[in-house]
């Protein structure tokens, strides 16, 4: 029996994908991923406790022009994400500096606390200017 992976567009997406589905063809899937490998990366920078409402602004409107966005609250591996005690920090290091270095665009979410001496962000920051990467500055008003 073949049915519409999402029936009813007005209950939430996240109910259709909870329960695994067989794929009549994974041809779309496998076209739209090739499509998104070939598309500059939007990378987006930002400090957890004084920046992530900001970020999520930021991720929005970069969605809504089709950017490709990595942000790690949800492009990180799963594993990596759910366990992140669990993973020493030059695990997560290498792997933010890796997407990092693969991407077209450095987002700063510059709130209050961005800059922090030793933060993620001033890594990110640091790291995108010093290898040319465009980094853009967006104020983050609280």
């Amino acid at each position: 029996m073949v049915a519409k992976l999402r029936s009813d567009p007005t209950k939430p997406i996240g109910q259709y994908l909870q329960s695994l589905r067989r794929l009549v063809s994974a041809e779309p899937i496998e076209l739209w991923t090739r499509k998104l490998a070939t598309e500059p990366v939007h990378f987006v920078s930002y400090r957890i406790s004084d920046g992530s409402r900001g970020a999520f602004r930021k991720v929005h409107d970069l969605i809504e022009q089709r950017k490709v966005v990595f942000w790690d609250r949800w492009s990180l591996p799963r594993g990596l994400a759910e366990r992140r005690e669990i993973f020493p920090d030059p695990t997560l290091d290498q792997y933010l500096m890796e997407k990092l270095e693969k991407s077209a665009h450095v987002w700063g979410i510059e709130s209050k606390k961005y800059s922090a001496v030793k933060s993620y962000s001033e890594k990110e920051r640091s790291r995108a200017m010093k290898l040319g990467i465009p980094y853009h500055g967006v104020a983050e008003f609280l």
